[in-house]
Parts: structure tokens; sequence; C-alpha cells
């Protein structure tokens, strides 16, 4: 139902669109290269059936890659997506990798293989990146205005290029009404600072040393707020 929905729907295609530009955004802040795949193996990528078929997620995907990073894929391009058994793809991938480990202790050949599957510290390979020109965001920072006015601004350039990306051909694909797509621009930057301010005292505040680092991403905040309050009370 929701993904005949031509009014609904447009909140589920800009819930995805901000998820895979904070990845593109995250992945050229640290000077990766742009992916050749993206795998979906988590339940919430069920959300894809909302926005639209395989091929329609796979190029809207690629495009929003691309114009974050400012340049075209010259190889294919592609998502996969673990419709059957989502949850469990990720536990085996953890599972698989640990038994190579061991299997390979023995043989002092694979002793370089071994230095590439050994345990890892998870938490230490964590990072959130900011979305500003503040490597890491610690309460101190969140608390500062000029620090949120940035977050702010950021939201609000995402925001423009999630309006850009639904072009007439883009949003014909998608199956948006133009009706739809002009009440989302005009409802969309509405509130989005106190938005942020709300997302902070609810997720952070009391949870963190002041000079502590946050593991988390405070530009989503907003994005919350304007899913929760300007879509769906509009839309």
């Amino acid at each position: 139902m929701l993904r005949n929905d031509d009014r609904r729907k447009l909140v589920f295609v800009y819930f995805y669109s901000a998820i895979i530009y904070y990845i593109a955004s995250a992945m050229k802040h640290r000077g990766y290269v742009k992916p050749k795949q993206i795998y979906f193996s988590g339940t919430g990528s069920k959300i894809i059936n909302i926005v639209g078929s395989k091929d329609l997620v796979n190029e809207i995907t690629q495009t929003i890659i691309e114009r974050v990073f400012g340049e075209s894929y010259t190889e294919a391009f592609s998502i996969k997506v673990e419709r059957d058994c989502p949850k469990q793809i990720t536990c085996r991938g953890g599972v698989r990798l640990e038994n190579e480990r061991l299997e390979c202790h023995n043989s002092p050949e694979m002793s370089s293989i071994i230095q590439l599957m050994r345990p890892r510290n998870v938490n230490a390979l964590k990072y959130c990146h900011s979305m500003i020109d503040e490597e890491q965001l610690s309460i101190n920072h969140v608390n500062d205005v000029a620090v949120r006015e940035k977050i702010v601004a950021e939201v609000k350039r995402f925001n423009a290029f999630f309006v850009n990306l639904c072009d007439a051909v883009m949003r014909d694909e998608l199956g948006i009404d133009i009706q739809v797509l002009n009440t989302f621009k005009e409802v969309v930057n509405e509130n989005v600072a106190n938005y942020l301010l709300a997302g902070i005292n609810s997720y952070l505040q009391g949870r963190y040393e002041e000079d502590a680092v946050i593991e988390d991403v405070p530009f989503f905040y907003p994005i919350i707020g304007v899913i929760r309050y300007n879509l769906l009370n509009n839309l």
C-alpha cells in the first residue's frame, strides 16, 4: 500500500536518501573511493520495498553517491538485498570470518591473512561523521549555539539536495505527485533548529560527561523531527 501511495511514499524516499547521503558524505570525508556495491542485510532494509523496485533503488542510490562525490561511476554499481533472512546474514558473516581465522591459525604461510582477520575491537572501529568541520562532537560542542547552527545548515543543505534529486524524471519514476513535492518544499525546513535541540536533550543530555565524544549523529535529529511532525502532519 505504501509503495503505491503517491503522497506518503515521499517520507520513506526522504528517509532512505538521508541514510545514503550520510554514508556517502562520511566515506568522502575519510578519503574512501565510491563503493561498488552496497549490501543491505538488516530487517530495516525492508524499507527498500516501499521506495521501489531493486533497479529503481539502485538508480537513486547511485545518483546520490555520484552527486555527493562529484563524480560519475565508470564501472557498474549495484545494491544487494538479502530478502529471506536479512538479520541472520550479518551474523553469519561474522561467524564465517572467525572460523576462517581459526582454520588459518596453524599455517605459517597464512600468517598475513591471520593478521587481516584478527579479532577486532568493534567499538574502536566505530566512526560517527559529524557532517560539519568538527571531526568529533562532544556534549560541549552540541551545547554550543554556533555548532548547532552548522548542523542545521547541513540538514537544510541536504533538504535542498533531496529536492534537486526529485527532478521530473526521478519524481515520475518514484511515482511522487508534484503537489506532494511542493508541500514538502514548503514544510521541510520548518523548526529544524528546534528539532535538533529536542534531539540533543532527549538522546544525549545526562548520558555523557561534558568532554566525552558522543557516539551518535545529531545530523539525524532534525530529520527525525521533520519526518514526525512536518511531513506526517502535512502529507
